[in-house]
């Protein structure tokens, strides 16, 4: 909740590249306890919320993909006047 509000000021207070090297950081130290407490996490999303919803949710991910690539493509494929 904090990352945003630290980045964002290192960024633009005293230089994007710190910024950016910040917010690595942080999610170098997430994906760290991620790993670490892995086991701890297995199953914890299907049981709070179920398979259908994980399907929807992922149904929706996938569209949310697919629909800005197919308009790129068709809008590329139009002449240009």
């Amino acid at each position: 909740m904090v990352a945003p509000l630290v980045c964002g000021y290192l960024g633009q207070r005293i230089d994007y590249h710190l910024g950016f090297a910040a917010a690595g950081i942080g999610m170098a130290l997430g994906l760290i306890q991620y790993v670490a407490h892995r086991k701890r996490l297995a199953g914890v999303l299907f049981r709070l919320f179920g398979i259908t919803a994980i399907v929807a949710l992922l149904g929706s991910a996938a569209l949310g993909v697919m629909v800005p690539m197919i308009n790129r493509l068709a809008a590329s494929g139009q002449e240009k006047e």
